[in-house]
């Protein structure tokens, strides 16, 4: 009886080990799986542009211009352009700072992509651009406007609904056509609507 007692231990902890070492085996090849597909995603880039096959460089390149190119699909009114037109240049100058690395044939995919993308920001700017005149006539306004305030309360009607243009005001010529002689005019009233505005807040001890 001893000696079939001890073989039912002996059993019983042989399967244990056995089972043990089944479950270890498939918990490390679950952990090697999520590993390898963590490790796919994180190296997953699109290596071609219109069905062309393109390097890494080039690939990373065009990623760039496509996100460009969703900032401007953005842009649905004035304010969005103002400040979509604040980052357009500066990201497009990095984007194709490199471009000459690039080889003959993806220099020119990339070429005709940068072309597409200019035309994209002529057609946003056309639909959403303002007239400089009205700008204008706003900015005199609120000049105005703003130098018959003396109390806190004239303050802060003076603000409601205005904050989108007061906390713009070292972008909003970009509201405009770029290329419009108005721009310089647009930028010195709006420097010194900015200086009036910080002007009344530190008279009127309100924090900026």
């Amino acid at each position: 009886m001893m000696h079939s007692r001890s073989f039912l231990i002996f059993a019983s902890l042989v399967c244990t080990f056995i089972l043990g070492c089944n479950k270890s085996n498939k918990s490390s090849d679950t952990q090697q799986d999520v590993s390898g597909d963590f490790v796919d995603t994180m190296l997953v880039i699109n290596d071609s542009v219109d069905g062309e096959k393109v390097g890494q460089d080039c690939a990373l390149l065009s990623q760039k211009l496509d996100d460009i190119a969703s900032l401007l699909d953005e842009v649905k009114s004035p304010s969005m352009l103002m400040r979509a037109k604040a980052d357009y240049a500066t990201r497009l100058a990095d984007a194709t700072a490199a471009i000459g690395q690039l080889s003959v044939a993806e220099q020119t995919l990339m070429k005709d992509k940068v072309a597409q993308l200019k035309e994209q920001y002529a057609e946003t700017c056309k639909a959403y651009e303002v007239e400089p005149d009205g700008i204008i006539a706003n900015l005199e306004n609120l000049i105005t406007n703003i130098q018959k305030i003396h109390t806190r309360a004239d303050f802060e009607n003076f603000c409601s609904g205005r904050y989108g243009v007061l906390n713009n005001l070292d972008k909003i010529h970009l509201s405009t056509h770029d290329n419009s002689a108005s721009v310089a005019q647009i930028k010195r009233l709006a420097r010194q609507l900015n200086q009036l505005y910080e002007g009344k807040k530190a008279e009127l001890g309100i924090d900026p």
